[in-house]
């Protein structure tokens, strides 16, 4: 039996997306962004380009161990103490991360930096653990966990 359910949609590209809404609460911030689930990835991951978009201040985070993947090698910060608040039916399910991790790039190049930037935010089993299922009608999405 799974306990929380969450709603997306499958995006043009074929990916499937998930609405949330982040809340850094000691910064002040409350963003609406959509994540990208990837099954894979043992983290949710706030990109750089979604982290900009929020006037997210790197300085204020503590450093990480950097992450080698799509792009290369960037910097990992770990924000700590967010929520991340999504829809289910009528409800509203928060999910308290004692650690979220934001990545930036270090890239002077300007059209791969752009590149960079609109990589999407990932929704990862730190979120979803590892019990759960995917059902989808081609263009809704609902993942029980």
């Amino acid at each position: 039996m799974f306990l929380l359910k969450i709603e997306g949609y499958i995006a043009k590209n074929g990916e499937i997306v998930v609405p949330a809404l982040l809340i850094i609460q000691e910064m002040g911030i409350a963003k609406e962004m959509t994540l990208e689930l990837d099954t894979g990835a043992a983290s949710t991951i706030i990109s750089e380009g979604d982290a900009d978009a929020m006037g997210l201040d790197y300085s204020q985070l503590e450093k990480g161990t950097p992450a080698l993947g799509i792009g290369g090698v960037a910097d990992v910060h770990i924000l700590k103490n967010a929520r991340l608040a999504f829809v289910s039916g009528e409800w509203l399910i928060v999910k308290i991360m004692d650690r979220l991790e934001v990545i930036k790039h270090n890239v002077e190049d300007p059209i791969i930096k752009k590149a960079l930037k609109s990589l999407p935010s990932l929704l990862g089993r730190d979120v979803l653990g590892t019990k759960f299922t995917i059902t989808s009608d081609g263009k809704n999405v609902t993942i029980e966990f």
